[in-house]
This record gives C-alpha cells, sequence and structure tokens, in this order.
C-alpha cells in the first residue's frame, strides 16, 4: 500500500510542492503511515533522475529539484523488507526507453522471496510491452493475466518514459476507496494523485487509464477506458 503523485508539464516546474503532498498523504493520509521507503524519478532535457530511500520519506531533506515529468512515491510495505532496491519507483529499459513504474496494491498470492509484488508486476508488462510497444495495450495484457491467475487487491500505477505519463486504475473492489486515483490540469500541468490536494479534482474511475504527453509548449491529456 502506497501513496504516490505524478505530475507532467511542458516546462520545467519545481518539484517540491508536490513532494510535500506525498509527505502529507504518507503522514496523515488515508491508513497512514506510509513510512517504508520513497523515491522519485524525475525526467528532463537533462535526462533520468532517480531518488530512492529506505527511510520515511517525511525524513526527507532539501527537495530542490525540477522535471517536466516527476513520480514521487511513498512506500507501506506489503511483501518483501524496507530497503532501497524495494522502494519506488522502479526502472526497467524497453524498446529504447527508460521506464518508471510505481504501484499502489498488493498481488496477496504473489511469492517470491528475492523479490516484491510490485517488481513481477512490472516485469510482465514489460514482457508485453516489449512485444507490442503500445502502452495502454501491454497493461490491459498484463491485467488480464493477473485477473487470471492471481489474487490483487489494486493493480494501480503511474508509469512513464520521459515523453508521455500514464496512471491506470484497475481494482478488485469497486467500491475501494484506498486505492483511489484523482486527476486535474492546472496551470497546464496534469498532476496525478492518490488523494486529493487543492481544489478541482476528478476520479479516475476503476477500468479507467490517463495519460499526459508533452508536446512542444503543449501538454496533452486524455482519459480512456476499456
Amino acid at each position: 500500500m502506497c501513496r504516490m503523485v505524478s505530475l507532467a508539464s511542458p516546462k520545467i516546474t519545481k518539484i517540491e510542492p508536490y513532494f510535500k503532498a506525498v509527505v502529507e498523504q504518507a503522514l496523515h493520509g488515508k491508513h497512514s503511515p506510509h513510512g517504508d521507503g520513497w523515491g522519485m524519478a524525475l525526467y528532463s532535457k537533462k535526462g533520468l533522475t532517480l531518488k530512492k530511500s529506505a527511510q520515511a520519506i517525511w525524513e526527507a531533506k532539501d527537495i530542490f529539484e525540477e522535471a517536466n515529468i516527476a513520480l514521487i512515491h511513498a512506500r507501506k510495505t506489503t511483501s518483501g523488507d524496507v530497503k532501497v532496491s524495494f522502494s519506488h519507483p522502479l526502472l526497467s529499459s524497453c524498446n529504447g526507453k527508460d521506464w518508471a513504474f510505481t504501484h499502489n496494491g498488493a498481488i496477496n498470492n504473489f511469492s517470491d522471496p528475492l523479490e516484491i509484488d510490485t517488481q513481477f508486476y512490472f516485469e510482465k508488462f514489460l514482457f508485453h510491452l516489449k512485444a507490442f510497444n503500445d502502452v495502454a495495450q501491454a497493461m490491459k495484457l498484463t491485467f488480464d493475466e493477473i485477473e487470471k491467475n492471481y489474487e490483487y487487491t489494486s493493480l494501480n500505477a503511474f508509469i512513464s518514459n520521459g515523453e508521455v505519463l500514464y496512471a491506470f486504475r484497475k481494482v478488485k473492489d469497486g467500491d475501494d476507496d484506498y486505492h483511489s486515483i484523482f486527476y486535474k490540469l492546472e496551470n497546464d500541468i496534469v498532476i496525478f494523485s492518490t488523494e486529493k490536494f487543492g481544489n478541482n479534482w476528478k476520479a479516475l474511475r476503476n477500468d479507467e487509464y490517463a495519460y499526459a504527453k508533452v508536446d512542444g509548449e503543449k501538454v496533452r491529456f486524455e482519459v480512456k477506458g476499456w
């Protein structure tokens, strides 16, 4: 179980306000605290920067980073130890791009002492992405495979390759109000979050996904469903 925020902006954007939003959720949000490590993946013209820690996110200091696309995550473990390698975002290269992946939820009957359920989930997504090179199709195939063979609470995920940012909502219980994803477009910045902060949020429904693509001086945004 986790708290997470992501954003996509055509302009280089200060990350600190969004980081603080995750800190607030981790400390005081639903099912808090979420103190089992944190991480953020930041994409800009300079490339990709990854920061991860096994400490609680509220212990982090001096967040001065800027980015066009950011994924920020605070972990509450459901499988595996508390250590840096298990903190999200997870990273991997596929089809010539560096992909960052964060997950909120649990695959309950997953059992592998060497990895956590999110690593297992990410690997399945990458397998289909490599074959089809289509993020939505790869995720739909991943959902179908996990739903058929495993028990899970939520497969909610934020995914980016530095050009486009995706938010996927897939929960087992349609009335689940903990594994939520909210979104809004504010000052040309698309923001996704597990909990609301500020105003004008809309909820991503189960089996919907949204994506934001940075295109020059604009960001294109769309919500879709299966």
